[in-house]
């Protein structure tokens, strides 16, 4: 499903009436074309090539939902005069299905790409040369669209890799575990009378954990939080004031290591590993106390059973 490059460039008036969009040099005003976007970011070496070259350029790219003009029935992709500076319109239906969106966007953003690597590109004459140097007609309205080969493999190339994302963890760390208190060390802590984790592979290669634990005093825990293993930071639910944030990043399909912070500061640090057998999981957690002492936990999970709810088509 190829889309074409609209030669379209609007006065500053039309690129006021635009939507207002986040900040950054990629906005979008629509959440469904956002997630998918992030969907493509985090799973796509290609698509993440196009976003640094605009990152990295003196565009800014607007991403709207919306209908081309002149019939296209694709998407398109337009060029914005606004007050001397490279905007860059990109339209698209945000409601067709998830592969249909992500070839859009990839191609879309490719188009985009392209125009923010030609800073000599400032007006639709100046764009019409980059097209006829580095594209082809493709058709034939009012106004006239290009096409390039680049875009049309780089679809092609982040389709296959979004789709294809095999999770960076093994499938093994999904489902129940139980804590085996017997077996575990804690010293930063007082032993849990009891611990259940539950983790479960979402959509767009995110995963979700709820621990609960029963303290020996009785009183119950419950820790719950959304992530990527990507090294960025997460925000974890809890009840202990000050918000606790979490980054983990995969080592590999057995291990990770993770940060714990709070209130800007690290308050622990980990690892998870699963056994080669996959029945157990390790987790060790360094922690600071008030007079700077490091101590050291090992919480030892048994597996209880896999998970029973798979995520939808395409999703990590």
């Amino acid at each position: 499903m190829w889309t074409a490059a609209f030669l379209l460039f609007l006065s500053s008036a039309a690129a006021a009436a635009t939507p207002a969009l986040a900040s950054g040099h990629v906005r979008c005003d629509n959440s469904r074309v956002a997630a998918i976007l992030e969907l493509a970011a985090t799973r796509s070496a290609a698509f993440r090539q196009d976003l640094d070259i605009i990152e990295r350029s003196n565009t800014i790219v607007h991403v709207a939902e919306g209908r081309c003009e002149n019939g296209v029935r694709f998407g398109c992709t337009m060029l914005i005069s606004a007050a001397g500076e490279r905007h860059v319109l990109v339209r698209l239906n945000a409601y067709q299905s998830q592969r249909t969106v992500l070839t859009q966007l990839a191609h879309e953003l490719h188009h985009a790409s392209e125009i923010a690597a030609a800073p000599d590109v400032v007006d639709a004459a100046s764009l019409v040369r980059l097209y006829e140097k580095i594209g082809y007609l493709s058709c034939y309205h009012s106004r006239l669209c290009w096409e390039t080969r680049a875009a049309q493999t780089a679809e092609r190339a982040v389709v296959q890799q979004a789709l294809s994302y095999k999770p960076p963890v093994d499938e093994a760390f999904f489902g129940e575990w139980t804590l085996d208190v017997p077996a575990s060390s804690f010293r930063a802590v007082d032993a849990p009378r009891e611990g259940h984790r539950f983790h479960r592979s979402q959509s767009y290669g995110l995963i979700s954990v709820v621990s609960d634990t029963v303290a020996a005093d009785g009183v119950a825990h419950r820790d719950t939080y959304v992530y990527r293993p990507d090294g960025r930071s997460y925000r974890v639910s809890d009840d202990d004031g000050e918000p606790l944030v979490i980054a983990v990043t995969a080592l590999g399909k057995l291990t990770a290591t993770f940060t714990l912070e709070r209130g800007g500061v690290v308050v622990g640090t980990g690892r998870m590993t699963l056994d080669p057998h996959k029945t157990t999981l390790t987790i060790e957690t360094s922690a600071t106390d008030d007079a700077g002492g490091i101590h050291a936990d090992i919480e030892i999970w048994r597996k209880v059973r896999n998970s029973t709810t798979t995520a939808s088509k395409g999703s990590a």
